[in-house]
């Protein structure tokens, strides 16, 4: 015999911060991102194209629940990718 357990899970931003893993790539490229490089800078850096970090931005964006720039440094902030102290 087969027992079925169900157990809620957590939803909304709870549900997305309990389970957001991001690569170390994506932690590069946000971390980049919340330090005010722009898209083609980031690229230069890491010596990828334009696309591959907007590409990376939509990942992280979709991974987070962000929808603007303002909240993938919030996030970046918020998990200490960056710091405000100079």
């Amino acid at each position: 015999h087969k027992v079925t357990v169900a157990v809620a899970a957590p939803t909304g931003k709870a549900a997305q911060q309990a389970s957001v893993i991001l690569t170390n790539r994506e932690r590069e490229i946000l971390q980049r991102i919340a330090e005010g490089n722009t898209n083609q800078q980031i690229a230069n850096t890491f010596h990828i194209s334009v696309r591959t970090v907007e590409f990376h931005r939509a990942n992280i964006s979709a991974k987070i629940g962000a929808h603007d720039t303002a909240s993938l440094v919030k996030y970046a902030i918020q998990k200490k990718i960056i710091s405000l102290e100079p």
